[in-house]
């Protein structure tokens, strides 16, 4: 008997009990904020409105990586990864977050500003991603 309850546990554990629409989520209206941090030091803090899981406007707090504050820093190597992080910013404004945060992984497809050897490879998309997703897993921030 053991043997059935453990293989049939198995066998929806494997696959599921139907389908799940993974944009099915949705979260309350407010103000989020979040963060990305490496080895203890943060290097990305944004905040966003979310209304009815669509994201109306963001900001970065906080970029910075190896003592280079890229929102104060007036390099061009700084201006160029910030119009970056930026770009990924326009790009989720207006849209449905759940929908949009999957784009995300491939910031070539929405970044358009190189300079001089900054490519889009030198943005790291997947740190915007987990801000955005720490702020969703803290719940609302203002009302």
């Amino acid at each position: 008997m053991a043997k059935w309850i453990s293989a049939a546990l198995l066998f929806f554990m494997v696959f599921g009990c139907g389908s799940v629409d993974e944009h099915a989520v949705t979260f309350m209206d407010g103000t989020y904020r979040g963060a990305f941090f490496d080895r203890g030091v943060m290097e990305i803090n944004v905040e966003f409105e979310l209304k009815s899981d669509t994201l109306s406007d963001i900001r970065f707090r906080y970029l910075k990586y190896k003592g280079v504050d890229y929102l104060d820093d007036e390099s061009e190597e700084s201006v160029v990864v910030r119009e970056q992080y930026r770009q990924l910013a326009d790009y989720l404004r207006g849209e449905n977050l759940s929908k949009t945060l999957e784009a995300l992984h491939y910031p070539a497809n929405i970044i358009t500003k190189e300079s001089d050897g900054l490519t889009v490879a030198t943005i790291r998309s997947g740190k915007l991603i987990s801000a955005l997703r720490d702020a969703l897993n803290r719940g609302v921030y203002r009302k």
